[in-house]
């Protein structure tokens, strides 16, 4: 029986309401005005009697008026405009109710991702200058509990210098830090967390209950009760509305911190509600579409482009209850507009790619057969020219016996794929294409309020498309891309020198290298601080070379490129755990019952933050990696990449990494992207012997 998906509305042109907004409180009012009892979400309920799922929808009204709730309560705990207000939290309907409400008031929110560690938060909080966090869980909120503790650093100072000292000295802090720093100081001196952050008034946990259990233990812990009592009056909200500008700041939107410490980039208020005029001119949304949540809400593309634009285009959405749910969820929902980062769309190719494998020689001849039908008439479509008929013809069956069921794991009503936050490797844009589903690659910073480039309503694969309306972009003589228009940033909170350094002469210096062909599409080349130098001479992108060899088997995770200084091109391979942990089960190489375990373990927590769980997985993963048909299927996999990479760029050497990518260690930032200066460290060793050692790693590519 097929999933029962939400209603949707009339394949019609939506209407936007930014063109009236003063603000993002006006554009939410605007909005509730409009549509009242459209639905600004589906939220999964209980369960059917025949195991499917309830998804209950809640209406722009009822968004609108639990937002004014928080906003009367913030108002009586005293805080007001200007004032940083935190949430820690999952995606979801709780996260959207707190974000308006903070924006009604004026306030400046601050979204943090979950699984921070206390230093990560405390550093966070410290120096976003956080008034009051709302804090949805019960590990999230003893993190919170831990971070409000004095640093171990203040601790020894504190009791070196006795009581009275330590007071005096809290006091003077905390002067300076509400007068100096906001005058525009620097902050990179004051990120170690202060003495107990008192900055941090209150700590407003999502449940009651969770309040309940703590409040005797943390005298900042309040009731979220009062944010869900009463609304502010609409005369009251007036008056907060009327009172916000554009240029004012509505959020501290926190770098992944790659290269350090996370900087804070201020976003205003006429920074998103540029960005919305921009969407609804590059790109036709319609009353009928619908979204799928599933990025954190602290990430810019998810709070900017996906939810501000939805509110103001009218378009609802699904939230996904766990990342580890999405596949499921997917199709009960049945989104029409679906974005992800190019490894969500690479991790879902390389399983289609695995069942492939896997198949007898007739059901792969007719996957393959479809997808060559399907690329012969997206290549009309791309060009922007009508379809033949023969084409429309063949592209039905094709659709019918194997192209419905690439559909089908999306729900069966995409659209529009969305896709950006790194290069994406063209095999995998031909095949989404081929298979009859539109995958649009965009580009932006969270500088640039995340979108400054996208391939619509011209496409052309392998760029992330022309400029936005209002966007202006060029190059640097070193190739570095520049930005300059209404959706800059408003600059780092805190850090001058930063944004001196990022905005010169109005332009924003990107630190991405790239391209622009003779009709202005932009392509991606690498981050230019990534940018290796050989002993050659020879330029190399890291990410094109890694780009090109990822795809190739779904065993790879990620690639990490090497070769400055060095006399060609190595690199270590991390493996998909998962999919290892998959292979070496089919193999009999594992034990099943405890393979299916690890995977279920794995599903909901993709990142394996679990120490305890990656020391039971790791010593597997090293030992399947170094089977031979492993090795040999990867190294297969590197020599096929190597054929659409120029022969300076091959990878000669590479090794296998017994393990994957570890967060507690800094390998990976909060979004999930590896910090390619951790790896250059933590992997010198292998690297060194790649080079030093003939008998170590394995030679893909032979020398000259």
């Amino acid at each position: 029986m097929p999933t029962p998906q939400p209603p949707l509305g009339p394949a019609e042109p939506a209407d936007s309401v930014h063109r009236d907004a003063r603000n993002l409180g006006d554009l939410i009012r605007l909005r509730s005005e409009a549509t009242p009892e459209q639905p600004f979400a589906f939220v999964r309920g209980s369960t059917r009697r025949d195991g499917q799922s309830r998804w209950r929808p809640r209406s722009w009204q009822r968004l609108y008026d639990e937002a004014r709730q928080v906003t009367q309560g913030l108002v009586e705990l005293g805080l007001r405009k200007g004032d940083s207000i935190a949430v820690l939290g999952t995606t979801g309907y709780r996260w959207a109710v707190y974000e308006l409400g903070i924006q009604i008031l004026g306030g400046i929110s601050v979204g943090v991702y979950p699984h921070q560690s206390a230093e990560q938060l405390r550093y966070l909080l410290d120096h976003s200058e956080s008034r009051l966090i709302f804090v949805e869980g019960e590990d999230e909120l003893a993190t919170v509990l831990q971070a409000l503790r004095p640093a171990p650093q203040a601790v020894e100072e504190q009791q070196e210098e006795g009581d009275q000292d330590i007071q005096a000295a809290s006091t003077t802090r905390n002067d300076s830090s509400s007068s100096e720093v906001r005058g525009g100081e620097s902050g990179d001196e004051t990120g170690d967390g202060g003495a107990d952050l008192e900055t941090l008034a209150y700590v407003v946990p999502w449940s009651e209950e969770l309040a309940a259990r703590h409040s005797d233990s943390e005298s900042r812990i309040r009731s979220p009760r009062r944010f869900r009592e009463r609304a502010l009056p609409p005369e009251q909200i007036e008056e907060l509305l009327a009172a916000v500008r554009g240029e004012d700041i509505a959020m501290l939107i926190y770098t992944s911190g790659t290269t350090g410490r996370p900087k804070g980039a201020q976003i205003s208020h006429g920074n998103v509600l540029h960005l919305c005029g921009s969407l609804t001119q590059a790109f036709p949304y319609l009353k009928s579409d619908c979204y799928f949540s599933f990025l954190p809400m602290a990430h810019a593309t998810e709070r900017n482009l996906s939810f501000y634009g939805r509110i103001a285009t009218g378009i609802p959405t699904g939230h996904a209850t766990h990342l580890s749910n999405l596949l499921a969820e997917l199709p009960e929902v049945g989104p029409t507009i679906f974005g992800s980062v190019p490894r969500g769309f690479e991790k879902i190719y390389a399983r289609l790619q695995a069942r492939r494998e896997r198949s007898g020689w007739l059901q792969r001849s007719l996957f393959d057969l479809a997808l060559a039908v399907g690329w012969r008439r997206a290549e009309y479509r791309i060009a922007g020219e009508p379809v033949p008929w023969r084409w429309r013809f063949a592209y039905y069956f094709a659709y019918r016996l194997v192209l419905h069921r690439i559909h089908a794991a999306f729900g069966g009503r995409i659209r529009v794929l969305l896709i950006g936050a790194a290069p994406t490797p063209l095999p995998i844009l031909r095949f989404f294409w081929s298979a009859g589903l539109d995958m649009l690659e965009a580009y932006g910073l969270t500088e640039a309020t995340v979108l400054s480039h996208i391939n619509s309503p011209r496409v052309r694969l392998g760029t992330v498309g022309l400029a936005a309306p209002d966007m202006e972009c060029r190059l640097a003589q070193d190739g570095e891309i520049l930005l300059r228009g209404p959706a800059i940033f408003q600059g780092y909170h805190r850090d001058p020198e930063a944004t001196a350094e990022t905005i010169r002469d109005g332009w924003l210096y990107t630190g991405d290298i790239g391209s622009i062909d003779e009709d202005g599409f932009l392509t991606i080349t690498d981050r230019k601080k990534h940018i290796l130098i050989t002993a050659g001479g020879k330029n190399i992108a890291p990410a094109s070379v890694s780009a090109q060899l990822e795809p190739e088997s779904p065993l790879i995770s990620h690639v990490h490129v090497h070769g400055e200084g060095r006399p060609y091109v190595s690199a270590v391979l991390v493996p998909n755990v998962p999919e290892l942990l998959d292979w070496g089960m089919s193999r009999n190489l594992i034990p099943a019952t405890q393979a299916e375990a690890w995977l279920s373990a794995l599903g909901s927590d993709p990142a394996l933050r679990d120490r305890a769980l990656a020391a039971e997985i790791d010593p597997w993963i090293a030992k399947l990696s170094a089977e031979p048909a492993c090795r040999y299927l990867l190294l297969e996999a590197v020599r096929r990449g190597n054929q659409h990479l120029a022969r300076v760029e091959r990878v000669r050497r590479f090794t296998v990494l017994g393990r994957g990518l570890d967060p507690s260690r800094g390998e990976l930032t909060a979004t999930m992207k590896p910090r390619r200066a951790v790896l250059e460290r933590h992997f010198a060793p292998l690297l060194d012997r790649l080079y030093e050692d003939s008998s170590f790693g394995l030679e893909a590519e032979a020398p000259g």
